[in-house]
Formats: structure tokens, C-alpha cells, sequence
């Protein structure tokens, strides 16, 4: 894993026997020049930030709930500052910035009663279509049975009816379709008996309606085709 920022590249050697190390390089006539080895911790996710890197080990279980973040100076190569995850939520980086709006937060487990985002579809408009877990579901790659209408502009989510009892399905598909009009949604649902139907997602009145049945497999992506 790589990453560069700062003038730098960074390369993250997690998992060769030395946990969270990172080799740090600059970049001078389009050549690479080793810096340094310095120490981190082994994460899951991490992206530049300014002249940051944000790094997060996220949680992967019950036994563990919480996930932290580091944050790590580009400068002096150390990490400067760490925490814990806020709820699963939304913020904002307006455009044209590098940097987390702080007159914005949505904190998505209170406005849907304790769910967690797992997987989304801009429909336009500041509207979402999104799939959810709740904390008993929550798993480091479960795709969420719950699915709602998040507006991140008035702050609401609102569940989506139509769809089979979550019981009933063995997967939804995560590549999903709009036509970006800021209503309508394409997903797969594939259920335990074997069959598979492609649901349509009406955002102005949250709810789905069955479409095409998929014969011979397991629905994996809805997308459209032009001409």
C-alpha cells in the first residue's frame, strides 16, 4: 500500500513482520529517495489530509466495537494526535477545500435508531440510498438488509418498504444504478430460496417495487447499458 502527500511517498509495509511500519521517501526529479523507516500502527484505511495522513483502524467486531483514527505529521513523521470514531455518520468537506467542515454533522445512528451506513448510492439532490446494519449485524464486510432514503440536507432517514423481510435474503448487491434523478434506485436483491429480482427504489415515497426475476445465478451489480 502507498500513498503521497507532502512532496512524500509513503510506503505502508503492514503485515512483512513489523506492524505499522511505513518507509517514507521524497520526491525530487521524479525520482524516489529514501527518507526514513518510521512507526505507525497496522490500519485499514488512511488518505492525505493538508499535509497529514489520517489513518483508521477500523473495528471488525462485536468483541471490540470501537475504531480509532491516528493522525501522522508529514513533517517530523510522527503520529501527532489520535482518538476514537464518533458514531457511524456523515461530514462534509466543501469543495474546493482540504478539510472537514465543522458546521457539519450528521450523526446517522440517532436520526435511524442505532444503524450503521455500510454501503450507498447518490440519487442526486442530496439524496442517498443506503444499506445499514444494525450493531448486532455489524461486520467488517456485511452489507446491510436495512435500506433507506438518507437526505444529508434536513438531516432524515426514512426506510424503504417493499422489500422482501431481511430474513428472506441471502445478499444485496453494493454496484448499484441511478439515473441521478434524484429519485430513483436500482438494486439487486438475491433471496435464500434462489432466485434473484432487481428492485426499483422510488426516494419520494421510500419504497421499492419488484422488477426483472434473474435466472441461473446470484445477482452481483445493476447497471445500465446505452446503445
Amino acid at each position: 500500500y502507498y500513498v503521497t502527500t507532502n512532496n512524500k511517498f509513503f510506503s505502508m509495509l503492514y503485515g512483512q513482520g513489523n506492524p505499522g511500519a511505513v518507509t517514507a521517501y521524497n520526491v525530487q526529479g521524479g525520482k524516489l529517495t529514501k527518507l526514513t523507516n518510521f512507526q505507525t500502527e497496522t490500519v485499514q484505511s488512511f488518505a492525505p489530509v493538508d499535509k497529514d495522513l489520517l489513518l483508521f483502524k477500523i473495528s471488525r467486531g462485536l468483541t471490540s466495537p470501537t475504531s480509532l483514527w491516528y493522525k501522522v505529521s508529514t513533517d517530523n513523521l510522527l503520529i501527532t494526535a489520535n482518538g476514537s470514531t464518533k458514531p457511524s455518520a456523515v461530514t462534509r468537506i466543501k469543495s474546493g477545500t482540504t478539510v472537514f467542515d465543522q458546521s457539519y454533522y450528521l450523526d446517522f445512528e440517532s436520526i435511524s435508531g442505532g444503524l450503521n451506513i455500510t454501503n450507498w448510492l447518490y440519487l442526486g439532490s442530496n439524496l442517498y440510498l443506503v444499506n445499514a446494519t444494525s450493531k448486532a449485524d455489524k461486520g467488517a464486510y456485511a452489507v446491510g438488509k436495512n435500506v433507506g432514503i438518507l437526505d444529508v440536507a434536513a438531516k432524515t432517514y426514512k426506510a424503504v418498504t417493499g422489500l422482501p423481510a431481511a430474513a428472506d435474503i441471502k445478499s444485496l448487491t453494493t454496484n448499484n444504478y441511478t439515473p441521478k434523478d434524484s429519485k430513483t434506485g436500482y438494486i439487486g436483491v438475491n433471496l435464500n430460496d434462489g432466485t434473484g429480482y432487481i428492485y426499483k427504489v422510488d426516494a419520494s415515497t421510500q419504497t421499492a417495487s419488484k422488477g426483472l426475476a434473474v435466472e441461473g445465478g446470484v445477482i452481483t451489480a445493476v447497471q445500465y447499458l446505452a446503445e
